[in-house]
């Protein structure tokens, strides 16, 4: 037996309530998951992330799953939460990330930054309420960090927020508008070192910027429905050289090199919702999150032929 390490892209296909799982080498399919039956289904997946090979979902039924995924096979390890404002409760959580022992979610509709435990989910902390003060958020969607500090997306605030990983508070840059130190709806923030990345959701683009000061490096993209435009910017995720966008509103994931954000490849139908399987037309509905896992395939191989499981 042997195998063989290979790429996935995952996709948070919103509308269609599914996670859908491609080849990131050509972004054809492989399969979806929906959830785990009656009672553990996904409902508007909102954000992805993994962390080993636990995929981490949170969803519009106000809950965060824990997923084990190999190649070829999915399994629900554990599932939180439940709509309302208590410590163990959600509105519309998007948003990921992890440092140490810690997973830290965004509670958009709660105006919150969750803090808890990894090994089991259990709650370890909280800051926020609405407004637009330095302890406070208004419908925040993104979180990263950079091994030295959180990175907020307050969304609806239209900056970023840069906070210590016990919450407190440190600096935010940003406010209203198109130019260079301006957001409109800012969905996610990636860390690539020495830069991050913004998706200036409102705006159209993303925003290149380092991470040593935050100052402004260049913005790509445009509103708009053509190959380098974007309508409703939603999650990214970066893998070696490749950018990939969940480019919500036109229905499409986009592959782009990072280092000039040229196009790769498209997968999706430009403004054409849709839901495909093996063999078909690549279709999405929404697409929101995004992340990228390289998993074993395993070769069993027996006299004269192999059999490939993935």
């Amino acid at each position: 037996m042997s195998y063989q390490l290979t790429d996935f892209l995952f996709v948070c296909d919103n509308y269609n309530n599914r996670i859908v799982k491609l080849l990131s080498s050509d972004l054809s399919y492989i399969d979806e998951w929906h959830g785990a039956g009656v009672g553990y289904n996904l409902y508007y997946p909102n954000r992805i992330l993994f962390v080993d090979n636990y995929l981490y979902i949170s969803d519009t039924n106000n809950r965060i799953y824990k997923v084990l995924v190999t190649a070829d096979s999915w399994s629900l390890e554990a599932m939180i939460g439940g709509p309302g404002s208590d410590n163990n409760q959600f509105t519309d959580p998007h948003g990921m990330t992890v440092f140490g022992d810690y997973l830290y979610i965004m509670d958009s509709n709660n105006h919150r930054l969750m803090k808890r435990n990894l090994s089991d989910l259990s709650y370890a902390g909280k800051v926020g309420s609405q407004g637009a003060g330095i302890n406070q958020f208004n419908r925040p969607y993104g979180v990263s960090n950079d091994n030295d500090h959180l990175l907020v997306c307050d969304t609806s605030n239209n900056r970023i927020v840069v906070r210590n990983f016990d919450l407190s508070y440190i600096t935010q840059f940003g406010f209203t508008g198109n130019g260079q130190e301006n957001y409109l709806s800012p969905a996610t923030v990636h860390l690539y070192p020495p830069y991050f990345f913004v998706a200036d959701g409102a705006n159209g683009r993303i925003i290149k910027r380092r991470a040593s000061d935050y100052s402004f490096v260049s913005s790509f993209g445009t509103p708009g429905t053509g190959n380098d435009q974007f309508s409703g910017l939603q999650g990214l995720a970066i893998d070696g050289p490749y950018l990939y966008v969940a480019d919500n509103d036109n229905h499409r994931i986009h592959k782009r090199l990072v280092s000039d954000m040229s196009l790769i490849q498209i997968g999706g139908v430009t403004g054409s919702a849709g839901h495909s399987h093996a063999g078909e037309t690549l279709k999405f509905s929404h697409p929101t999150g995004v992340a990228v896992r390289r998993l074993p395939i395993f070769a069993f191989e027996q006299s004269n032929y192999s059999l490939i499981i993935g």
